[in-house]
């Protein structure tokens, strides 16, 4: 198949979108922006539950990968590779953020007159907060949608995807070792980092 050209956003860029989210108040915000902290994958950021966020050791543990079908089925298996299940530390900005997203959905699964628990996504319309490993995270092509109307709107070309691209060559450009981002990734290795990315 024929390969998709990469783009590296800039960090302006990246501060354009993120800035756009907030003043809109965009329930996709803190997903977009840990998408840019973490560079997870689309489907891993999706699948997330609040069990895989330690405020306190500041890591999201990414354990699963979530897809939707056609049909409407939601299908989550094992991130795509025995590497991609791993362990990716927060910046305190990235912490701070989630816990206070977190406070928002326990207001908003109280409202409804439930309990936030840890098998809850993340990421998920509030109708959804407080139906444990029963509820339905935001579909990954909201995602992808929403993305596509808002770099259109900024005059930004690039996927969604690129978020995760973005985040490595940030990381490389600032002097992280290639091991570190290789294993941050989820890459299967360093040299395959460096063949992306150098």
């Amino acid at each position: 198949p024929e390969r998709k050209e990469m783009v590296s956003l800039t960090p302006d860029q990246v501060a354009q979108i993120l800035a756009e989210l907030a003043r809109r108040n965009h329930w996709a915000l803190p997903a977009i922006a840990l998408a840019f902290t973490s560079g997870l994958r689309r489907s891993e950021f999706a699948a997330l539950r609040w069990s895989d966020f330690d405020a306190d050791a500041a890591l999201i543990h990414v354990r699963r990968a979530v897809h939707f079908m056609r049909d409407g089925q939601v299908g989550v298996r094992q991130p795509k590779s025995r590497q991609s299940r791993r362990a990716v530390a927060l910046d305190s900005g990235t912490v701070a953020m989630l816990s206070a997203h977190k406070l928002k959905c326990e207001r908003e699964a109280d409202m409804f007159g439930r309990r936030l628990t840890p098998d809850c996504p993340l990421f998920a319309p509030s109708t959804q907060y407080g139906l444990g490993d029963a509820a339905r995270p935001w579909r990954t092509d909201s995602y992808t949608r929403l993305w596509r109307r808002l770099t259109t709107r900024l005059k930004i070309r690039a996927r969604l995807h690129d978020a995760r691209h973005t985040s490595a060559s940030l990381m490389l450009g600032a002097g992280i070792p290639t091991l570190l981002v290789s294993q941050r990734l989820g890459h299967s290795s360093p040299s395959f980092t460096l063949a992306q990315y150098g």
